[in-house]
């Protein structure tokens, strides 16, 4: 199979898939619990995104970027409201909120600095770090409670598995993005396809996560 043939199909499927973990949420959104409810609007909007920069890179301006650089602050938000949910303890609930904030702040002003031609990599790096962070302290969380009698049965325990592949996986891309654009270009457009497939990976643990989803349980 040609090399580009094959980036061309998965840079698709990683663009349309994100249709598929909310086709799975909307089917069995009645049995979601409120903070899996957040995950469907995550992808809802993701979907959306995705087609309004589709729509803006064919008919306006192929260079769609500053469309990604916003929804990136309402992915960050929506992620951190999904976790702050999953604790009790006031403290942290708000921390997360006060990072929000934060982290809004810090966007804004990047994409006020780069432009609206260049992907926001510092956002998405500390996006990533606090994103892999919050999902690993939920791992501990899970191990050390104990609730459930099979965890593979566990709709969080494959969401959580999704946000922390993802976002350590495009974090060292992120991280080496900049260089890779400025020294070795070819290298970048080759290595941005792992992307995608993080993307792909992250499409499918949400939906068997929203799949696994019962009454009784998040």
């Amino acid at each position: 199979m040609n090399k580009d043939f094959f980036i061309q199909i998965i840079s698709w499927a990683s663009a349309i898939g994100t249709s598929i973990p909310l086709f799975f949420g909307v089917f069995r959104y009645k049995y979601l619990q409120n903070p899996l409810r957040w995950i469907v609007l995550l992808f809802g909007i993701g979907s959306l995104t995705e087609l309004v920069s589709l729509i803006y890179a064919t008919s306006v301006n192929p260079n769609n970027v500053w469309i990604f650089n916003i929804y990136q602050i309402v992915e960050t938000t929506i992620i951190i409201i999904f976790y702050s949910m999953l604790t009790e303890v006031k403290l942290k609930k708000r921390l997360l909120y006060l990072f929000i904030v934060l982290f809004t702040i810090v966007s804004v002003y990047q994409i006020s600095n780069i432009g609206s031609a260049r992907l926001n990599d510092l956002s998405f790096s500390i996006e990533s770090i606090i994103i892999v962070l919050l999902s690993i302290l939920n791992f501990h969380s899970i191990l050390k409670k104990q609730i459930y009698s099979n965890i593979l049965n566990a709709p969080i325990f494959w969401i959580n598995s999704g946000f922390l592949i993802f976002f350590s996986g495009n974090l060292f891309l992120h991280l080496f993005s900049k260089y890779l654009q400025e020294q070795a270009l070819n290298a970048f457009f080759e290595l941005w396809v792992f992307h995608s497939i993080f993307n792909i990976i992250l499409y499918t643990l949400i939906s068997i996560g929203f799949w696994k989803t019962k009454t009784s349980q998040i």
